[in-house]
């Protein structure tokens, strides 16, 4: 899981970030690490406006750039230890994020299913197999891998070259069974407690505890 994690970082969502801040020249912004001046937080709500979002630090860069500042992807990378992670703490790591995709750039993450050759290359072997898909399907796991290596050996990273198409493949597998989800539900579970999504991931607390919260609250707390 966290070999998955680490990948995923390493290639997706860095390159995304890249993308979009570099080339699309849309704002992004990324909570690993953030730095703003402390009246400019002021100015935007500070941490009570931003903590009523799933994406505050999306959010964070929308709202600094609309008080007429520039919001910048440092070139500097940092470093992010993940610990160790099963397969399904990053299935529904990837799962949160892409829920917030889907709210914060809805055509953007419809077309991300275009962006990974693999599943692609997987149906042409099922649809038509045969030593021609299935030599195709080799050669498209063995470029994705080299990609991804060469991305990370640019940040240092030093992966062994074998656990590449394993991992390459797992993950496209994975990704693949987990995109439509945000479509169909915008439902998430953060630290014990289930919230639905609202516009730019606004955080709606789920009714059954919500209700249950506000029961053991007095009258005027209730109100306040």
């Amino acid at each position: 899981g966290g070999a998955l994690e680490s990948l995923q970082l390493n290639t997706f969502v860095m390159g995304g970030v890249a993308a979009v801040s570099g080339v699309v020249g849309r704002v992004c912004a990324v909570g690993k690490s953030m730095l703003l001046r402390r009246a400019d937080l002021a100015r935007i709500g500070g941490f009570a406006e931003l903590g009523r979002y799933l994406a505050e630090d999306q959010v964070c860069g929308e709202l600094i750039a609309g008080l007429g500042r520039r919001v910048v992807v440092s070139a500097q990378p940092v470093d992010n230890v993940l610990g160790r992670l099963s397969v399904r703490d990053f299935a529904a790591r990837h799962l949160r994020w892409a829920r917030i995709r889907r709210r914060i750039a809805p055509a953007a993450y419809a077309a991300e299913i275009l962006t990974d050759p693999i599943p692609a290359a997987a149906v042409l072997v099922a649809a038509a197999p045969g030593a021609g898909s299935a030599l195709l399907a080799l050669a498209t796991v063995t470029v994705v891998s080299g990609a991804a290596l060469a991305a990370e050996r640019r940040l240092g990273v030093r992966r062994p070259p074998v656990h590449y198409p394993p991992l390459i493949v797992l993950r496209s597998l994975l990704v693949l069974l987990l995109w439509p989800l945000p479509f169909l539900s915008s439902k998430v579970s953060w630290r014990g407690r289930s919230f639905r999504i609202g516009p730019r991931t606004l955080l709606q607390p789920d009714e059954a505890w919500a209700v249950d919260e506000l029961a053991e609250l007095g009258p005027e707390e209730a109100v306040a």
